[in-house]
Parts: C-alpha cells; sequence; structure tokens
C-alpha cells in the first residue's frame, strides 16, 4: 500500500506543517504502509497558495517537504513537485528520496523515459 500525504497545506491556518507530515508518515508505516508519496496543498480559493500546492512552479518545489517524511520512516518515499531527471537522480543518490515521481513531464513529454533511457536527455521536452 502506498499512502499519498500532503507535506505542508500552504496558506491554511491550522494546515498539515512539514513536521506534521512526519508524524503522519510515522503513523502510516506503522499501519502498514509500503511506501508514501509526499505531495503539497494549497486554499484552492487562493491563486497564490494554489501555484504553491498543487500546482508546482519552481523546480525541485516539494523536495524539503519529503525530506521531513523521509528522516523519521524506513519504508520508501516518494518525492514529486517539478523534479527533472537529472535533479531527481541527486534527491536518490543523497538519500533524500527512494523514488521520484513525474506527473506533469510524462504529460509534457510522453518519450521522457524513451529518451533518458536511450542516453539522450537533450531530446527531454521539459514540463
Amino acid at each position: 500500500m502506498v499512502v499519498r500525504l500532503d507535506g505542508e497545506e500552504f496558506d491554511v491556518e491550522g494546515g498539515i506543517t512539514p513536521l506534521l507530515a512526519a508524524r503522519h508518515g510515522a503513523i502510516a508505516e506503522a499501519a502498514g504502509a509500503h511506501a508514501i508519496h509526499v505531495s503539497a496543498m494549497g486554499r484552492p480559493d487562493s491563486g497564490g497558495s494554489f501555484s504553491e500546492g498543487p500546482l508546482p512552479w519552481r523546480p525541485d518545489q516539494y523536495a524539503a517537504l519529503s525530506d521531513a517524511v523521509k528522516g523519521v520512516v524506513s519504508i520508501p518515499v516518494i518525492a514529486v513537485g517539478r523534479i527533472d531527471a537529472a535533479a531527481g537522480d541527486a534527491l536518490i543518490a543523497a538519500g533524500r528520496a527512494d523514488f521520484v515521481s513525474m506527473g506533469r513531464q510524462l504529460l509534457a513529454d510522453p518519450d521522457t523515459v524513451s529518451h533518458l533511457e536511450t542516453g539522450h536527455p537533450e531530446l527531454v521536452r521539459p514540463s
């Protein structure tokens, strides 16, 4: 079972914080989760917080959120948030994540994986 958690609720008074997300991650692991997918959320009625979460616009926007969860669990953590292949490799190599999820990237270029597997990262259309 993979559990998807918000690492932060942007612009929500009393909302989820990275510290609370880490606690939720530990609870999910204790309940039998096999992996944790860390995302984010913002108030849907606020343009500013909507672009903070769930619509990342900065590269590696939620990497620090997955860091908070990764620090307290022993199961795999999946990082998200406009992470390209090179940044994903770096996050995994540094032990900050075990997997990287690419949603919008695969919409922008469904052949991303093929380009990377064949050694042609220059052909990847950015998201």
